[in-house]
């Protein structure tokens, strides 16, 4: 079999494609030893032009995600003309016929899942990128808020939650 996309579909909007590189297709290859595989599987995640990660190095992103040997490749990939985020199951203690296409495949579908979780938790704490001005502006809103609402409300345990976030916006910006 010759070097080249094995399997390309879609996954939770993500389009995953595993690849088998094959050496021996190059007729000056020449094995150092008789343990070298001649083939092996790599598995990529297309990322959209409009995802944070796009044209990111996975030098950058390698401690985010647990695949099989770590992230080793970002960049366009020749057949598809897309950047994608991949790894490869050539590792050395790798067999490709254990860690054949259908076992890259599921890395790559693990690969996705931890995309969107990773994605998920950044949106969900957007505020801890926000830059210390911009927190100040929200904390001065909350506090003339706070002091708004204390003056009209009877119920102290929402008073004592809007305390709890302001404290929690001004530690928060304390540590950047």
């Amino acid at each position: 079999m010759k070097s080249g996309i094995v399997i390309r579909r879609k996954y939770l909007g993500y389009e995953v494609i595993v690849k088998r590189i094959d050496w021996s297709d190059n007729p000056h290859f020449m094995p150092y030893s008789f343990d070298v595989n001649t083939f092996w599987y790599c598995g990529y995640v297309v990322i959209p032009k409009t995802h944070p990660y796009y044209g990111v190095d996975y030098n950058d992103l390698v401690d985010l995600f647990d695949v099989h040997g770590g992230l080793t490749y970002s960049g366009r990939l020749y057949e598809v003309g897309e950047w994608v985020l991949g790894f490869d199951c050539n590792q050395a203690d790798d067999n490709p016929f254990r860690e054949d296409q259908y076992y890259t495949l599921e890395e790559c579908l693990s690969l996705v899942d931890q995309i969107i979780k990773a994605q998920n938790i950044n949106e969900g704490c957007y505020c801890l990128h926000l830059r210390e001005s911009q927190l100040d502006v929200i904390i001065n809103a909350l506090r003339v808020a706070w002091d708004t609402y204390q003056e009209d409300c009877a119920d102290t345990s929402e008073i004592e939650d809007l305390e709890n976030i302001i404290d929690e916006l001004v530690e928060l910006r304390n540590e950047d």
